[in-house]
C-alpha cells in the first residue's frame, strides 16, 4: 500500500495493538515497528544534514521536496490561523469599537475566547507561539515560520485592519 518494499530481517515489530473500532470494513490495529533505512549525509557548511533516504531495496528518496511541501502547507494552515483570528479581532474591534490593546498573543485569545474565537489557537504549525502587536487602531498578527526565527523570508504576517 505505501510502496515501501523491505526485506522481513529489515523490520523488528516492536508492539501490536488491536483498534477497538476498525478503520474499515476489516480489523485493524496499530503496529509499533522497527525499520532499518539508509541515509545519506551532506555537510553545506551547517553541519551534518540527512539529504536521501532508502528503505529495502528502493531507489533513494530526496527528503529537501519532502520537507519544502510540508513547509508549505504548514505556512498555508498558519495564514489560515491567523485570518480566523484576524476575523475574530474584526467582530471584537465592531463590538468595542477599538481591537485588543496588547503585546501579548496570550492576552489577545484570552479577551477573544470564546465569544469572538471558537478554538484557542496559541502556537504555529512549527509550535512556535504566534506573535500578537495590538493598539487601539491596528494590529499585527505574526509566525516565526518554519526556522522559527524573526525577520527571516519564511516569516508569516497579517496586519489589521484590512484594506477597503
Amino acid at each position: 500500500m505505501t510502496g515501501i518494499d523491505v526485506p522481513s530481517d529489515a523490520v523488528r515489530i516492536q508492539q501490536v495493538n488491536p483498534l477497538p473500532l476498525p478503520l474499515a470494513s476489516r480489523a485493524s490495529a496499530v503496529v509499533v515497528a522497527w525499520i532499518r533505512i539508509n541515509a545519506r549525509l551532506v555537510n553545506e557548511g551547517k553541519g551534518w544534514q540527512v539529504s536521501e533516504l532508502r528503505t529495502g531495496n528502493r531507489d533513494w528518496f530526496k527528503l529537501q521536496p519532502l520537507v519544502t511541501a510540508l513547509n508549505e502547507r504548514k505556512a498555508a494552515q498558519a495564514r489560515t490561523d491567523m485570518e480566523t483570528m484576524s476575523q475574530a479581532l474584526e467582530r471584537y474591534r465592531r463590538e468595542r469599537g477599538f481591537y485588543v490593546v496588547s503585546d501579548s498573543q496570550a492576552v489577545l485569545i484570552d479577551h477573544l475566547n470564546p465569544r469572538y474565537l471558537a478554538k484557542i489557537i496559541r502556537i504555529d504549525p512549527w509550535s512556535h507561539p504566534y506573535k500578537y502587536e495590538g493598539q487601539r487602531d491596528r494590529f499585527t498578527l505574526h509566525s516565526a515560520g518554519a526556522d522559527g526565527k524573526d525577520l527571516t523570508a519564511d516569516d508569516i504576517q497579517m496586519s489589521g485592519p484590512p484594506a477597503h
